[in-house]
């Protein structure tokens, strides 16, 4: 089924770009939650 392959691949494909994605956006993340507070001290 080349179809199946097809969206097999797809799949591996979004989640390696999520998580590629996901590491700078957690330190984004943090850095906004914790740019207030450091700020306020």
């Amino acid at each position: 089924m080349p179809i199946l392959d097809s969206i097999a691949y797809v799949v591996r494909a979004i989640r390696t770009v999520i998580s590629l994605l996901s590491v700078p956006l957690c330190a984004i993340f943090i850095l906004f939650i914790l740019g207030p507070v450091i700020s306020i001290e």
